[in-house]
């Protein structure tokens, strides 16, 4: 397998959504974080910010991939984006 399909394999397994959790900062009515791709450049902030790994931005493929099982619904996340791609909303 050649490292661009490896790297694009990983990335969807890794941050691949799953039912929502316990110890998720989420229950099934409340507010999720959302990305506006008409203005989100790709540049990965959001995802190095996360301390827990909700959000993956790969950006050779311009894809912004988030895992609500994992957020903890903290902002670092929506305070950082340089160009306000992201909030959170119902």
């Amino acid at each position: 397998m050649d490292e661009k399909k490896h790297h694009r394999k990983h990335f969807h397994e890794r941050h691949h959504e799953k039912s929502i959790g316990e110890n998720s900062g989420y229950s099934k009515n409340e507010e999720e974080l959302v990305c506006n791709f008409e203005i989100c450049v790709f540049c990965g902030i959001c995802g190095e910010i996360c301390k827990k790994e909700a959000i993956a931005v790969d950006q050779i493929n311009r894809i912004w991939n988030f895992n609500r099982n994992l957020c903890v619904k903290c902002g670092h996340c929506i305070r950082h984006c340089k160009v306000g791609a992201l909030k959170f909303e119902s």
